[in-house]
C-alpha cells in the first residue's frame, strides 16, 4: 500500500518532467520553475508516505515471511537452475523464465528523473543490474524514460541561465532524488541487510531482485548529488 502511495503521488513529477521538455526548448524560465517547485512539493509528500513503511511492515516479517516469495531465480542461490515456464508463450518454448525477483528499483520514478535532470553514473554492478531491469518495464515506460533521456536539455537550460532562482529550483529536485536514494538505503540496510546478516550463508549485500545494493545505491547516491549547478 505504501508504494501505491508513492507512485501515486510522483504522478505530478513523471507529468512535469513532460512538460520541462517542451518548456525547455521554448525558453521558458518561469514555468521551468514553478514546474520544479511543484515536483519539490511533490517530493516532501512522498516522504511523507515513506515515512509510514515500518508502522505495518516489520523488518523481521518482511525478510522472513514475505521475502523468500518475491525473491525471484536470477542471482538467487537457493533456486539456482529454477525458473518459471510460461506455458503457451510460444517464443519462450518451453524453457523455465530465470527471472529477478521484486525489487524497488522496478519504479519508474528515480529513473525518470535521472534521465530529466541528466544525471549520469559510472559504471558498476548495480549500474549493470538497473541497465538489465530497465528491459523488464512495460514498453511504453520504457520509451517515456528512453524519451526523457533522449530529449531533456533541462541541465544546459539551467546552468546557462543566470536565475538563481531557477538553478536553486532544479538543484532542490536534484537532492530530493538523492534524498530518495538515502531512504532505499536505510530501508534495505533495515531490511534486508541487518535480517540477512544473522543467517549463515546469505549474503546481506543482495537485494530481493538480486540486487549488490548496500555499497552502490550510496554510490549512486553520492554520485547524484555531486551533479547540482552552480
Amino acid at each position: 500500500m505504501i508504494h501505491v502511495a508513492i507512485e501515486a503521488e510522483a504522478g505530478i513529477l513523471l507529468d512535469n518532467a513532460a512538460k520541462l521538455v517542451t518548456v525547455t526548448k521554448n525558453g521558458d524560465e518561469a514555468e521551468a520553475e514553478r514546474l520544479m517547485v511543484e515536483m519539490d512539493e511533490a517530493w516532501e509528500r512522498i516522504y511523507g508516505h515513506f515515512a509510514c513503511m515500518t508502522e505495518r511492515c516489520d523488518p523481521y516479517c518482511y525478510f522472513h515471511r514475505v521475502r523468500p516469495y518475491i525473491h525471484g531465480w536470477a542471482n538467487n542461490p537457493a533456486l539456482e537452475g529454477g525458473g518459471l515456464t510460461y506455458e503457451g508463450v510460444e517464443k519462450l518454448g518451453g524453457k523455465p523464465q530465470a527471472l529477478r525477483g521484486q525489487t524497488g528499483s522496478q519504479s519508474n520514478i528515480v529513473p525518470a528523473m535521472d534521465a530529466l535532470f541528466q544525471v549520469g553514473h559510472s559504471d558498476d554492478p548495480l549500474k549493470s543490474f538497473l541497465d538489465d531491469l530497465h528491459h523488464y518495464r512495460p514498453a511504453q515506460h520504457r520509451r517515456f524514460i528512453e524519451d526523457l533521456a533522449a530529449q531533456s536539455t533541462l541541465r544546459t537550460f539551467v546552468s546557462a541561465s543566470s536565475s538563481q532562482s531557477l538553478k536553486d529550483a532544479f538543484n532542490a529536485c536534484l537532492e530530493q532524488a538523492a534524498r530518495s536514494r538515502t531512504r532505499h538505503l536505510e530501508y534495505a540496510a533495515s531490511y534486508i541487510n541487518k535480517q540477512a546478516g544473522s543467517i549463515a550463508g546469505n549474503d546481506p549485500d543482495v537485494g530481493t531482485g538480486g540486487t549488490p545494493f548496500m555499497k552502490y545505491l550510496k554510490k549512486h547516491r553520492d554520485e547524484n548529488c555531486a551533479q547540482v549547478v552552480a
